[in-house]
């Protein structure tokens, strides 16, 4: 190597590099050599600059070159502090770049070749190791083998090294994830057991669920779940005793005979099922302890104690109400507008006797009727027979009075069996036409063929006859031709019946 021409030309014949020490409290390193000149070892001051590469030859500089301006070298031997600041040794190789001159004066004369750099000065990453304690630890202050560890990944130790590892019952969890989602595929899982037989099973259950009453009966203590639903102490369970599967409930924490708590949902062990009831009775699908409400599209049907008494309720979306009601006594089937509970007058009643009444919940026969303002208590559409040797109902009758104006003739009458302005036209619907003195055609508009007919004279002891339409005159079967057959020039008052 060549200086300046003012001084000698230095050869550099060995360079040794002894082991430094290595400050906590800094990133500097002692470093230490031997300058020798032509085989005999110089003395005196040197000026000595240093760099740092990445490689032994070319390479980039990672370390800013550093100038001691007075190296005592004495022998040829010397002892330097040199300090490249933090961030250097990395890890990466290193090599040490070395230019002299003697006291400062002429040009700068570069050793080689550069001098690999060996692991004394590494102590300086103890610093790091040291700041751990008071900053945060990264994943790559970890010595892993150099691997970065994947999302979700943990880092185990096998009694010798760390490395990362995937979550799963190999490696030391028996739970998976998926996003931000647990699972779990490998076995099943126990509550209250350690030898679950079913991909959940439970055994055992709150303290609490073993002191909570329903009446007399204690709530089990067997396989359930429950939990306190506020600071109230209200309190919920499921789970499965002697009796078949349940939900319940406590209003507050149960602990003597009587506390309210009630199995609200229960499936025993034959696949009943019981709603607010502690044991479903047997060959019941479904016992239901309380009133029940089944919605429909047009309407609802509630079952329970309508206006009091057992039975249901019929409400259309249209409004109105039916009931059908049992007191105990008497069956009612009732309707009426709006939908408050209808009147027991409105419908039909069955007693307990075998009486039927309508308009009344008290029927004294097997049949009683209670005729209301609103019209005829009965009334038979078409051509309505019976039985001749059967007692019956008069299906009309008259008082007729020849000597009055026409209209005015039918006096007193019942059940024309006509309607709407049939009915309005004449008394009952009834009509009469006077054919002649002592004749008259009586019209009640329904087929008389099949009837009983009684014809009395009123106050005149005369004969008369009573005939269907036996005349071409009148060929309306509706209608009766009454003849006085004593004296058929004599008008006479007189009354009918149709049976």
């Amino acid at each position: 190597m060549k200086t300046a021409p003012k001084i000698q030309i230095l050869i550099l014949l060995a360079l040794v590099i002894l082991p430094g020490s290595a400050r906590a409290q800094s990133t500097a390193f002692t470093y230490n050599g031997r300058l020798i000149l032509n085989g005999v070892p110089v003395g005196g001051p040197y000026e000595m600059r240093f760099a740092l590469y990445d490689a032994v030859t070319g390479g980039a500089v990672v370390g800013s070159p550093l100038t001691n301006s007075t190296v005592n070298v004495t022998n040829g031997l010397f002892s330097t502090r040199i300090d490249f600041g933090a961030g250097i040794f990395t890890g990466p190789p290193r090599w040490l770049e070395i230019a002299v001159r003697p006291g400062g004066a002429g040009a700068q004369t570069v050793l080689t070749p550069r001098q690999e750099v060996t692991s004394s000065p590494y102590a300086v990453r103890a610093q790091t190791a040291g700041s751990v304690a008071a900053g945060t630890v990264v994943a790559n202050q970890l010595n892993t083998g150099g691997v970065a560890p994947t999302p979700g990944q943990f880092l185990s130790y096998d009694g010798g090294n760390l490395f990362w590892s995937d979550s799963g019952a190999a490696a030391a969890s028996i739970w998976l994830t998926n996003g931000n989602s647990a699972y779990y595929n490998s076995g099943n899982v126990g509550i209250g057991t350690s030898t679950p037989t079913h991909r959940l099973s439970l055994s055992g259950g709150p303290s609490w669920t073993a002191n909570g009453w329903i009446g007399s009966m204690e709530l089990p203590n067997g396989s359930a779940l429950a939990w306190q639903a506020n600071a109230a102490g209200q309190r919920f369970g499921m789970g499965h005793a002697n009796t078949g599967f349940y939900l319940f409930r406590t209003a507050s924490n149960p602990g003597t005979t009587g506390s309210a708590a009630l199995y609200d949902f229960v499936v025993n062990d034959e696949g009943n099922v019981g709603l607010g009831i502690n044991a479903p009775a047997t060959g019941y699908r479904l016992d239901v302890n309380g009133s029940t409400l089944l919605r429909a599209a047009n309407g609802s049907t509630q079952f329970g104690a309508p206006n009091g008494e057992m039975g249901m309720s019929l409400t259309p979306n249209a409004g109105n109400r039916a009931d059908l009601r049992f007191d105990g006594s008497v069956l009612k089937l009732v309707a009426s507008t709006g939908v408050v509970p209808p009147s027991a007058a409105n419908g039909l009643a069955i007693t307990t006797a075998g009486n039927v009444g309508i308009g009344t919940t008290a029927p004294i026969a097997k049949l009683h009727v209670v005729q209301s303002a609103a019209g005829p208590a009965l009334h038979a559409e078409g051509n309505a027979t019976q039985a001749r040797d059967k007692g019956g109902f008069v299906k009309a009758m008259a008082y007729i009075d020849p000597y009055l104006p026409d209209g005015q003739r039918v006096v007193r009458c019942y059940n024309s069996q006509r309607a709407g302005n049939l009915a309005s036209t004449a008394p009952c619907g009834i009509t009469v036409e006077k054919l002649g003195p002592g004749r008259y055609i009586i019209n009640f508009g329904f087929d008389v063929r099949d009837r009983f007919i009684s014809v009395t004279p009123s106050n005149t002891p005369v004969f008369v006859s009573a005939v269907v339409g036996n005349t071409v005159e009148d060929a309306n079967l509706a209608a009766v031709i009454v003849t006085n057959i004593k004296d058929e020039d004599r008008d006479v008052e007189f009354n009918i019946f149709v049976f």
